[in-house]
Formats: structure tokens, sequence, C-alpha cells
């Protein structure tokens, strides 16, 4: 089992807020253990999906071109703020501490180097969100903790209501199994984590 962190895996819908550099440091702060922050791919995964209808891109390619968006949104968030550091392998990960800057994956230079095999073998296709790549890569690396950051309170706390809801993606319950699961709205004024069980 690798040292105790915390992947938190950050929701793409969130990198329109504002404050989103402020809201990333109050929750560093009150976290238990050091942190491995996995973006989404929000709306410059959006913008891909409206390509791919466009320009009838395959399956593979466009869902390609998404997991290349969570590592552009990783430079992006590592590059404009002052919380985050972009590594490209999780092995570069070291103890944070107080007031130095939180590491962010490129999941996409992770994938494409052979770095976590068992992540890019997940089904290429839209199916498979970020959410389920970041909770692959947590199992994969041996990390045991997995933190859903949103933009909402999770309607249920189960992780098979939340794949039949659509909150998390449909291969989520598959990938999940052996974590621990929890879940932070990011928006709310407090910072608040909820249990998901993974039932």
């Amino acid at each position: 089992m690798a040292e105790a962190t915390t992947v938190v895996k950050l929701g793409g819908s969130l990198l329109s807020l504002p404050d989103l550099d402020e809201r990333l440091q109050r929750l560093f702060a009150v976290l238990e253990t050091p942190a491995l922050v996995v973006p989404g791919g929000g709306g410059t995964a959006d913008i891909i999906r409206r390509l791919a209808r466009q320009y009838q891109l395959s399956p593979h390619a466009s869902h390609d071109a998404a997991v290349a968006a969570m590592g552009f949104n990783a430079g992006l968030l590592a590059r404009t703020g002052k919380t985050l550091r972009l590594i490209h392998d999780p092995s570069d990960l070291r103890p944070t501490a107080a007031g130095q800057r939180v590491p962010i994956l490129d999941v996409y230079q992770c994938l494409h180097a052979g770095l976590a095999e068992k992540t890019r073998a997940l089904p290429n296709q839209w199916t498979v969100t970020s959410d389920s790549i970041a909770a692959s890569l947590a199992n994969e690396f041996g990390y045991s903790h997995l933190l859903l950051l949103k933009s909402c309170e999770p309607a249920s706390l189960t992780v098979r209501e939340l794949s039949a809801q659509q909150a998390v993606d449909g291969w989520f319950p598959v990938v999940c199994s052996g974590l621990r699961l929890e879940w932070c709205n990011l928006r709310a004024d407090v910072i608040r984590f909820q249990e998901i069980q993974p039932v």
C-alpha cells in the first residue's frame, strides 16, 4: 500500500468558480492526508463532444481527446493558480508541507507514458468519465481514499444510486471497489465531507 494519500477528483464544472483557488486552499487545509488532484474535463470535454458529433469522430478518438482535456485542465490550473503544481507521474508525489503546492496529475501524459496500464485499459468510450478514471488510478497506485469534489450535494449516499442518477458514470461502481469514498460540494459555503457507501 502506498503512503496515505487522498485522490481528489476535481469535477470539471468547478473550473468555472472564480474563487476556485481559494476554495481549494481551504479544502487542503482540513484534509488529514496529502492529496493528489485529478481534474475532470469540464467545458473543454463538452467542446470535444460537440466537435466529435460535427466531424463524426470515432468514440475512441473523441474519448481520447476528452482525456487530453483533463491534461489541459491540469496544466491550466497549475499555471493560473497558487495552489497546484503539475506532475505527470504519481511517483513524483512527495509530502506537501503547509504552504506548498499540491500535485495535480496530467492524466493524459500519465496514461500515454504507460504508467497506469489498468486504467489505460478501461473502455475508451464516453461511458467512462473522469470519475471512473480517478477511482481506477487510486486503486492502481495503492491509494485507498477518493474524494469527489462536486458542484452539488449528493442525491444519494450509495454508489449504486449515484450511478443510476448519473451523478457518477456507469463504470464507477466497478472501479471504485475497495476505496473509501467521500463527496464534497465545493460550491457550498462550508466544507463538508459525506461518506459514500459502496453499495
